[in-house]
């Protein structure tokens, strides 16, 4: 479906979106501020699948073929909530630094 490489022992951000009226389910992996979703077919999904089911959603379950860890599910209605900022990450970048530095 996708050549998306994919790294063992690395974390990724998976951004979905099921989109009912476009009949599309779309897919992005380690989205960004460049990244967006307009709900047509001119987006920056990495995975696009059509999709036509009737079924609303009314929970959220996580599965993997294999030993998985799950951290920091966000369910939002909009493109902008679950992709971090710019800002929000420089001040993650910071912390790290400064957390590093004073176990030293």
């Amino acid at each position: 479906i996708s050549a998306i490489p994919i790294e063992f022992n690395r974390a990724y951000r998976i951004l979905s979106v099921i989109d009912f009226d476009g009949d599309q389910v779309r897919l992005w992996v380690d989205p960004d501020q460049a990244d967006y979703d307009n709900g047509s077919g001119d987006n920056t999904s990495d995975i696009q699948l059509s999709y036509t089911g009737t079924n609303w959603n009314t929970a959220v379950r996580l599965a993997s073929g294999g030993k998985t860890q799950w951290d920091d599910l966000i369910v939002a209605d909009d493109f902008a909530s679950v992709v971090p900022e710019p800002t929000t990450l420089a001040l993650l970048g910071l912390g790290g630094l400064f957390l590093s530095r004073r176990k030293k």
